[in-house]
């Protein structure tokens, strides 16, 4: 079961006093998203996630988080926790181009990670009886093999 699903609370601390801090705030997400970024240019938007379906590119990951939208490079976008205060995940148009591939690749057209759906297997079990049809046929068809068939009829 993913961690961000779990009863287990996390709350973020001051670490001189101890003394517990609130989750992050917006203008903190975005420094902490700007040092994950080699040279940001220009924040376009800031989102605050509390809920995201199975499509979207921040699934599986720790909620509440803050979405980070930068102009360059690529419509990057980079996640950052609000009750970890840490930074989770970076997208950009490479990786949404990869991830489309990838859900392609393995036929999880709903959460892209399940390589045991009936699709594949499907597909797969299709495959292996296309391979085992064209041994079939190159046995029937086969010149090798109807001299071989004519030389044992003749003894």
């Amino acid at each position: 079961m993913p961690s961000h699903t779990s009863n287990v609370k996390v709350q973020l601390a001051n670490a001189e006093t101890g003394a517990f801090v609130s989750p992050l705030s917006e203008d903190m997400a975005v420094v902490v998203a700007k040092r994950q970024m080699a040279d940001p240019i220009k924040v376009d938007k800031v989102e605050y996630l509390t809920e995201v379906s199975s499509h979207h590119e921040y699934r599986e990951k720790p909620l509440p988080a803050w979405a980070v939208t930068f102009s360059k490079p690529d419509k990057c976008t980079v996640y950052v926790s609000a009750e970890l205060g840490t930074f989770q995940a970076i997208r950009h148009d490479q990786w949404r181009v990869f991830d489309f591939l990838w859900m392609l690749h393995t036929m999880d057209y709903a959460g892209r990670d399940n390589f045991g759906n009936v699709l594949l297997k499907a597909f797969s079990i299709f495959g292996l009886l296309t391979i085992l049809s064209g041994f079939v046929l190159y046995y029937m068809s086969s010149p090798s093999v109807r001299k071989v068939k004519k030389r044992v009829q003749k003894v």
